[in-house]
């Protein structure tokens, strides 16, 4: 499976606090495509409205709620 430059922005947006800081601010729904748009987007909401990175449970209750993602995307 080949990673691309998009999986490589939201892996470490949601991982590493310092990155996720200092790169949001500056990227823009735009640079994405598909799914990996409708998760930036998420993040960025999720990171606006609790200052902080999500944990995989949380960001996982977060897209369980929104209706942006069908079935197949979601898995």
């Amino acid at each position: 499976m080949q990673t691309n430059l998009e999986q490589v922005i939201l892996r470490n947006l949601l991982t590493d606090e310092n990155y996720m800081r200092k790169v949001l601010p500056f990227v823009k729904p735009d640079y994405f495509e598909g799914v990996y748009r409708i998760l930036f987007k998420e993040a960025g909401i999720f990171v606006g409205k609790y200052n902080k990175l999500p944990t995989i449970e949380s960001f996982k209750i977060e897209l369980d709620q929104t209706e942006k993602l069908s079935g197949e995307q979601y898995t």
